[in-house]
């Protein structure tokens, strides 16, 4: 497996139009063999339809490109100072706690995109109109001026 691309992309499949059908990317490398055999033959629209030694070697090339990757680290996030106005909703929110029996318990905040998530697949209509509205909520009132009026 020579000139291998070390760092692979993932394997994405274009669905065929179908009313619960929607594109989408999935990490078949980190996948277990049953997990991604079911996933590419009953979950998966391919067409011709994937045969079960069709997908068995899609999926083996995929997780030897996966097991060819150095490992990482993945350390914990950095904990963030709260704002006064977060402190202040955190302490409500463990009076809260307490009087419901919950103890033992301490808000943090953390950069979320420093977090290490193991997901295997993603719906990439789903993660576009996330990523719209996380840009909109975040937008300052010029940029989101700005937009509304070019989509006008």
């Amino acid at each position: 497996m020579a000139n291998q691309d070390p760092n692979p992309e993932p394997a994405q499949s274009q669905t065929v139009s179908s009313a619960s059908a929607y594109s989408g990317v999935v990490l078949l490398g980190w996948m277990k063999r049953e997990q991604a055999l079911r996933f590419l033959i009953e979950d998966c629209l391919f067409e011709p339809p994937l045969t079960l030694p069709e997908a068995e070697n899609l999926w083996s090339e995929w997780r030897s490109r996966a097991a060819a990757l150095p490992p990482r680290e993945a350390t914990a996030p950095l904990l963030l100072p709260l704002t006064s106005q977060e402190s202040a909703h955190a302490e409500r929110f463990l009076a809260y706690l307490s009087t419901i029996g919950v103890a033992n318990v301490q808000p943090v905040k953390i950069d979320p995109l420093q977090l290490v998530v193991m997901q295997h697949c993603m719906n990439i209509d789903v993660a576009a109109s996330y990523a719209e509205r996380y840009h909109v909520a975040n937008a300052t009132e010029q940029e989101a001026s700005n937009a509304l009026h070019s989509a006008w």
